[in-house]
């Protein structure tokens, strides 16, 4: 079946896809804007994870990941963020839904819609593109 999202323009996707993450935004709590204070955390804290992965494996121990996993758990107390475990099963549900909605979107960024196919289809048998080339010239494409 086809997606009915071919049908929209680029710009009416986008919204769309906005929409949707806004809406798991609201499950998962992600706020819009972060005091001054907490955002100089969370840059330290992205400063550490971007350090961490600069090193080499001999020298990423178990401390330091132990380390990266309570400055993560901190990220996710200053962002207020939920975790899956924290979700209702109608949540659960809503949030499947709307990542099932946003892969959807996201393949038909690389389709053409059936009219604009169409269009294309013309333009190949005008130009004689592919089909109608000698075997030689098809070999060359």
């Amino acid at each position: 079946m086809e997606s009915l999202f071919i049908t929209l323009t680029p710009s009416q996707r986008a919204d769309i896809a906005n929409q949707i993450q806004s809406q798991l935004d609201a499950i998962y709590g992600t706020p819009r804007t972060l005091s001054a204070e907490a955002q100089q955390r969370v840059d330290e804290i992205e400063s550490i994870f971007a350090d961490y992965y600069m090193l080499s494996p001999q020298q990423q121990t178990a401390e330091k990941d132990d380390e990266l996993m309570a400055l993560n758990d901190e990220l996710s107390q200053i962002y207020g963020l939920r975790l899956d475990s924290e979700l209702s099963p109608e949540e659960l549900t809503k949030v499947a839904d709307l990542h099932s909605q946003l892969a959807e979107l996201s393949a038909c960024e690389d389709r053409l819609s059936p009219q604009m196919q169409a269009l294309y289809d013309q333009l190949d048998q005008i130009f004689g593109l592919p089909g109608n080339l000698y075997q030689h010239e098809q070999d060359q494409l």
